[in-house]
């Protein structure tokens, strides 16, 4: 009688998605007036309307980058990718130090700071040209090059840690990840508006008038932001700068999820040169319409984290595997459905997860922590698949990026399981 009490007592504590996905009242006694709210108040409005303005502006300028690169300064092909990579890189080291930052100052002045910095870059990019200074080490690149590109990689981590971590303190507790996917969906409308009309203005219009619209876009995210109301948890210790390691189990899970993502965006266009297919684009654009679709189902995450995580990161990882088969605009399409879906119905429950496991006070470096991972893994994939696919083959290439994301779970759940708190003991019988 008594194994059997433990054992029930010992299946009941470990059930992930109560003991993890539904926060404690003691945790979160400055929420519980949220716990019920409506998604849609004038801070989420706000905030997403503001994200949705900057990453118009940031999406604007990566798709011209290779335009102003070769065509307007000139400069050889090669140098795009070390403009882009000097802004990453800038990205990821700045994030971390912008998350403590956050739990010490909050997120408001940082979420104003974040456009100001995307800004002053575009007006770098924009009298950037040959017969300037150039870059130590890099004899062509003309030097206000590299400090546009470091200083476009510092606002966009500025903000995008900023808004998250706003995000993360005032939306409902008990719809996170519902709230994390609308959010996600105007990130989507942003980006994919910047990447579609990027070209054409910089061709119709010009390189200034994309400038001076991005310029613009920033001023109105930055606009959007000072009507916030600053709200953050009072502290409960000493602030330090660090990594969050409450969160690592979610961190892991995007982490494999970004790198398969960076491989896609390298390996994909090489596939359909080397196969002939007709528009191996249409993958990106199957994936775009898929994420904005799964995003919107994100109360299904709310009702167990793990029960979107698992099914979303499983179909990830058979988004390349499909590929290995591709020879046809179908199975690009099937791919890229599988890889859109596949990411957004995870990493809405991914992001909610992290904020369930921070400490209420430490929000900021959870967010920043949780966000590079996805710095991390873009870099990795995108330079790694490259390596990948000349040593071995597309079909390896493309078998190794689909190990990632269930790699990713396996781990995930095993850290998972180790943080969840410790059986009840059963009670002696002998002293009832």
């Amino acid at each position: 009688m008594t194994s059997k009490a433990a054992a029930g007592t010992s299946r009941r504590s470990f059930d992930i998605t109560r003991s993890i996905d539904l926060p404690c009242k003691d945790r979160y006694k400055e929420f519980l007036d949220r716990v019920n709210a409506g998604v849609f108040t004038r801070g989420f409005v706000l905030i997403t309307g503001a994200s949705v303005a900057h990453t118009f502006t940031a999406s604007l300028v990566a798709s011209t980058m290779a335009l102003l690169v070769v065509r307007r300064l000139g400069l050889p092909p090669h140098l795009i990718g070390i403009t882009i990579a000097t802004s990453a890189v800038a990205a990821l080291l700045v994030r971390i130090p912008v998350g403590s930052g956050i739990d010490r100052y909050g997120a408001r002045r940082f979420a104003i700071a974040g456009p100001a910095l995307v800004g002053s870059a575009t007006v770098l990019f924009a009298i950037a040209g040959r017969g300037q200074p150039t870059t130590p080490f890099v004899s062509d690149l003309p030097i206000l090059l590299p400090l546009g590109a470091i200083v476009w990689g510092l606002g966009i981590s500025t903000f995008t840690t900023a808004a998250n971590t706003y995000l993360a303190n005032t939306v409902p507790i008990l719809r996170r990840a519902e709230a994390v996917g609308y959010f996600g969906v105007g990130m989507t409308i942003g980006q994919g508006i910047g990447a579609g009309f990027g070209y054409t203005i910089v061709t119709t219009y010009g390189f200034t008038a994309m400038y001076v619209a991005a310029a613009v876009a920033c001023v109105i995210a930055s606009a959007l932001v000072v009507l916030l109301r600053e709200v953050r948890p009072p502290a409960q210790q000493r602030q330090r700068i660090g990594f969050e390691a409450s969160v690592l189990p979610p961190t892991i899970g995007l982490l494999s999820l970004t790198i398969a993502t960076g491989s896609a965006l390298t390996l994909v266009p090489l596939l359909g040169a080397a196969r002939g297919l007709p528009n191996p684009g249409l993958f990106f654009l199957a994936q775009a319409a898929a994420s904005i679709v799964a995003r919107l189902g994100g109360r299904v995450a709310d009702r167990g984290r793990v029960r979107a995580i698992v099914p979303g990161m499983l179909l990830a990882s058979c988004a390349p595997l499909i590929l290995t088969q591709a020879s046809s605009t179908e199975w690009i399409l099937a791919a890229g459905l599988a890889a859109g879906f596949g990411f957004s119905i995870a990493q809405p429950a991914l992001q909610a997860l992290a904020i369930d496991l921070s400490p209420a006070d430490r929000r900021g470096a959870a967010v920043a922590t949780f966000s590079a991972a996805a710095d991390v893994g873009i870099l990795t994939g995108t330079s790694g698949a490259g390596f990948l696919v000349a040593s071995t083959s597309f079909g390896g290439a493309f078998t190794a990026t689909a190990v990632g994301p269930a790699l990713g779970l396996v781990l995930l759940l095993v850290l998972l399981r180790a943080s969840a708190p410790a059986p009840a003991a059963a009670p002696d019988p002998g002293t009832a």
